[in-house]
């Protein structure tokens, strides 16, 4: 599930994915899952195996957030240990459950290390990113983290766990996000700080913290991240004149993937544009938009609301297709000149 919301530092993420199988033995006292808890230190809270080697095995986690509430949101990538600190599996959302119930599914630990070698044949796609990423020190598993899409005045992202790090590689969240296969999006650190009832379901929220990589590769057993690479980035800046309209403007940085950027600009311009659309319908306007430094439409309008960023979200993307298609960075900006 993916949520945006505009001038907030929040992240909700919530995603929902089918549980998986794994043969272990019962032990509901030697059994934790890790991760950080929202008072920023590292929890461990115990759970129970239910099932057997033939069949799904959940988990039932006994005093999440120590609240007395259905599953909560937000967990995914956890790993599973048992007493003498063995990694059985990962956390996993489960689909087949209720939402009154309160439990998880375990993906299977070899499942989530295979994606470690998938991961590793895109490095072509990478190789030529920016580097020089700072890593804090505390990038380790049971770290809660977020995949990005945009930032700033907006953000559209999903957080969840770090499950795997080896070096500068990673793997989270222990099922895919959207799709399978080749993928670009930022790796943030985020810090959970609350949990949020949304209708019969519970999400953790996060905010997020520093950029630290780029997400790479996205299949079911979880995500592939290298840590320390830029990803290719788009800011953009939305600006409104005469003064007063100002605090309509909006600065965003996009990140820069074929699959995922219609959707970025549009809810960025829905929401920038949309917000315009409020206070004065069908009052005309001068608009320039720029790319790279170069102008690409200059006009006046008296079209707002989703007609506006749906056209401009098209030509953005053409415009950015004509600059080369790999980026490392650029910038546009849009300038909304309200004419009295």
């Amino acid at each position: 599930m993916w949520r945006y919301l505009s001038r907030t530092l929040v992240v909700l993420l919530a995603c929902l994915f089918s549980v998986v199988g794994i043969g272990c033995a019962s032990n509901p006292s030697a059994h934790f899952v890790v991760f950080e808890g929202i008072s920023g230190k590292t929890e461990r809270i115990p759970f129970q195996l239910e099932g057997t080697a033939d069949s799904a095995i959940d988990i039932m986690l006994h005093g999440v957030a120590a609240i007395d509430q259905p599953i909560v949101r937000g967990y995914s990538g956890a790993p599973c240990i048992d007493s003498s600190g063995n990694v059985i599996g990962f956390v996993a959302a489960s689909l087949h459950q209720s939402a009154a119930s309160r439990h998880f599914g375990i993906r299977p630990k070899e499942e989530v290390y295979s994606v470690l070698a998938h991961g590793r044949t895109q490095s072509n796609r990478h190789e030529r990113w920016e580097e020089g990423l700072a890593i804090p020190a505390d990038v380790v598993p049971g770290k809660t983290v977020a995949v990005v899409d945009v930032w700033g005045d907006m953000e559209l992202a999903g957080s969840g766990i770090l499950a795997i790090r080896q070096g500068n590689e990673a793997v989270i969240f222990g099922h895919k996000i959207t799709r399978r296969g080749p993928m670009t999006a930022a790796l943030f650190t985020a810090s959970p700080i609350a949990i949020s009832k949304t209708g019969h379901e519970f999400h953790r929220l996060a905010q997020l913290d520093d950029l630290i990589g780029s997400v790479i590769w996205d299949e079911n057993g979880g995500v592939y991240c290298v840590l320390g690479k830029i990803p290719p980035i788009l800011s953009l800046d939305v600006s409104f004149a005469p003064k007063h309209y100002r605090s309509l403007g909006m600065s965003c940085e996009i990140v820069l993937d074929s699959s995922s950027l219609p959707r970025s600009l549009s809810a960025v311009l829905q929401q920038s544009v949309g917000q315009w659309a409020i206070y004065e319908q069908g009052a005309k306007a001068h608009l320039k938009v720029t790319v790279g430094g170069k102008l690409v439409i200059e006009k006046q309008t008296r079209d707002w609301g989703s007609g506006l960023a749906r056209v401009l979200t098209g030509e953005l993307i053409k415009a950015l297709q004509a600059v080369g298609g790999k980026f490392r960075k650029t910038s546009a900006s849009i300038q909304i000149e309200i004419l009295q």
